[in-house]
């Protein structure tokens, strides 16, 4: 998993809140916001650790893509985790 892109991901969520995505909007968008070209592949692990941590909450849409968003309710542990995290990103 690339620190670098974890943290920017979960960064930009912190800075945008309400900001709700697909994984290819997250990888062409998002990122490229950030100037950081990441392909889907790569994105894909990332926000699969930010759910599995519960930084990040994911749903279903009926199309069946996967629209990604930050857990509030978790908003102060993801900033610890990203403070202490961030010497080895």
């Amino acid at each position: 998993m690339p620190p670098l892109l974890i943290h920017e991901l979960l960064d930009y969520w912190l800075q945008h809140p309400d900001a709700a995505g697909t994984e290819q909007a997250i990888a062409e968008w998002w990122l490229l916001e950030h100037s950081i070209r990441r392909s889907i592949s790569l994105v894909r692990p990332v926000l699969a650790e930010l759910v599995e941590k519960g930084y990040v909450a994911e749903r279903r849409r009926p199309d069946g893509r996967v629209c990604y968003r930050l857990n509030k309710s978790m908003e102060a542990e993801a900033r610890e985790w990203l403070r202490r995290t961030a010497a080895s990103a």
